[in-house]
């Protein structure tokens, strides 16, 4: 939310279903949620919180994650992404991963 509120929506990590396109049959849960104006909506791979500072191999975590959302709430959205981004690359010390980042973000205007 615009006032830094980060709500997740999905399940918790360790209870998943199957990567897309990997299962024939698969099963994933289904939840709603209420929005309001100026709401934004993140889809993003695990590599956004399995992210490690150079020479560490302990990960950032979603709680982290979500406070590096938070800290970027107030900005525009394309800024908003960008330094989420930025800060991960801060974290890791240069823009080389050891995961895919893929980081969708969607915000919901008047109707």
């Amino acid at each position: 939310r615009i006032d830094g509120t980060v709500t997740p929506l999905g399940p918790d990590i360790h209870h998943v279903g199957p990567a897309l396109w990997t299962d024939p049959n698969p099963f994933y849960d289904v939840g709603y949620h209420m929005m309001a104006v100026d709401d934004r909506f993140l889809l993003y791979t695990d590599g956004l919180f399995e992210v490690c500072a150079k020479g560490q191999d302990v990960f950032l975590g979603q709680e982290r994650f979500s406070e590096i959302v938070s800290a970027h709430a107030g900005d525009e959205l394309h800024a908003f992404i960008d330094g989420i981004i930025k800060d991960l690359e801060d974290i890791r010390g240069g823009d080389r991963f050891d995961d895919d980042l893929c980081l969708l973000g969607m915000e919901l205007g008047s109707l």
